[in-house]
């Protein structure tokens, strides 16, 4: 029997025209969202998942990897620093602006030190926005703009990014023997405990031994998370399924026995202690597996898809800001309240502040997309076709 000649358009056999649009990966974008408002959470002091926010972003980022396999270095390395580093730039020079206008309004340090436990410090406008504070300080350290500080990971990845293309060869070696991956997966292994022991110095003098450690922690949550992704669907939907459960039930075992939050030294492995316990590296899979876990069933109920689809779209955004909304709450809090200690460690008013934060965050991207869209359909006439975003608000950040 022969099978009917399809029309030109349709042969998908030839030219592969009549295969659907390529979706995006709907369960790593409900994975970003909930990591977004677990590190949220974990900054109105909500500890639920502690330590498991940063390295799951990094095992994610290692999902995307393949798809530079084939690139330049360079071509790769300009794709990577747009998506990471030019957004990042623009909000440490708005920080630095908003910090010059915020430190003179009364009782803006009150809270400021009521949070964090410094000032903002009066200087001159320029002296906010210095090639050292925007690009050194950025890349080296901690941005050291008032409210940058949830950006410190922006670096690490970039420079995560660079060794990975850097040994990008190995992981193409890594398939090609069970010798290989086995040698690959000790590596790495290997790697997060140096980097990890290494210590992350914070002062001033000694910022690139710490900005290096950052960078191994990163690339090797990268490596995991490329290798991992390859076995995606046979862990969320085939035989490997119990691997998952597994280590999500020992993130909970581990939750239930720490109840309010679990060891510094087992969990808040960004923070490079010096004598970090072997069970974090487990225990941060373990977290990773449940919040994988999680996003596999918050999958089938359509809401709450779409809700944690759009959180983790804008992830990166809500983590550069959130800092700023949770500051105006109490802000505002202690203007109409002069005694605001009282309420600082009571439940109801840190689900209050997690809520507007992230509620504040979307909106205020929102608002620049809209901006943005608005513009590009008015450059549009002139050009003759839609510019590229003009503020940065990259969505493959």
């Amino acid at each position: 029997m022969n099978t009917p000649a399809l029309p030109p358009k349709m042969d998908i056999r030839k030219s592969g025209e009549g295969l659907p649009p390529k979706k995006r990966d709907e369960i790593t974008d409900i994975a970003k969202g909930i990591g977004i408002l677990l590190v949220v959470a974990l900054h109105c002091d909500i500890g639920f998942m502690t330590g498991v926010d940063m390295p799951l972003f990094f095992f994610i980022s290692g999902f995307f990897a393949p798809t530079l396999a084939k690139c330049p270095f360079s071509e790769g390395l300009k794709r990577k620093s747009v998506d990471l580093l030019k957004p990042t730039f623009l909000y440490v020079i708005f920080f630095g602006i908003f910090a010059f206008i915020l430190c003179r309004l009364p009782e803006v340090n009150t809270v400021y030190t009521f949070l964090w436990a410094c000032e903002i410090p009066k200087t001159r406008f320029f002296e906010w926005l210095t090639p050292v504070r925007v690009f050194y300080d950025t890349m080296t350290s901690w941005p050291f703009q008032p409210f940058a500080g949830p950006l410190w990971f922006v670096p690490a990845l970039w420079a995560g990014f660079v060794l990975w293309f850097v040994f990008r060869p190995v992981f193409e070696w890594y398939r090609q023997s069970p010798r290989n991956k086995i040698i690959v997966i000790a590596a790495l292994i290997f790697l997060y405990y140096s980097a990890v022991n290494g210590g992350i110095p914070i002062d001033e003098n000694r910022r690139l031994p710490g900005w290096l450690a950052r960078t191994v922690y990163a690339f090797c949550f990268i490596g995991f998370g490329h290798i991992l992704y390859r076995h995606r669907d046979f862990l969320l939907y085939g035989k490997g399924q119990w691997i998952l459960w597994v280590l999500a039930l020992g993130a909970l075992y581990w939750k239930k026995r720490y109840f309010h939050h679990l060891p510094d030294m087992d969990v808040k492995t960004m923070f490079f202690g010096t004598k970090i316990r072997p069970r974090s590296f487990l225990i941060t899979f373990c977290g990773i597996a449940l919040v994988f876990l999680v996003s596999r069933y918050a999958a089938m109920i359509r809401p709450v898809k779409q809700a944690l689809i759009h959180i983790g779209k804008e992830s990166f955004h809500i983590m550069a800001i959130h800092f700023v909304f949770m500051w105006l709450f109490w802000w505002i809090f202690m203007l109409a309240v002069p005694d605001i200690s009282p309420y600082r460690n009571t439940v109801p008013i840190k689900w209050l502040v997690f809520l507007f934060a992230v509620t504040m965050s979307l909106v205020s991207v929102g608002i620049c997309r809209f901006l943005e869209k608005t513009a590009g359909k008015k450059r549009a006439i002139h050009v003759g076709k839609t510019l590229p975003s003009s503020m940065g608000l990259s969505e493959k950040s």
